[in-house]
């Protein structure tokens, strides 16, 4: 599924990538979202590394 996938590709900062994580992982109730799996997961977890170390320099 490319879903989740192609929505990552369009992220461009550590803002964006934190709430489209809340809104991924903890959505409102009665929001419906994508299904994501573990290598989602996992990317988004490295994009937020990367943001920051970015936002370091």
């Amino acid at each position: 599924m490319a879903g989740v996938s192609a929505e990552l590709d369009g992220i461009l900062s550590l803002e964006e990538l934190e709430g489209f994580a809340e809104m991924l992982f903890r959505p409102p109730s009665g929001v419906i979202v994508k299904s994501y799996t573990e290598d989602d997961q996992r990317r988004i977890a490295q994009m937020k590394i990367e943001f920051q170390k970015r936002a370091k320099k």
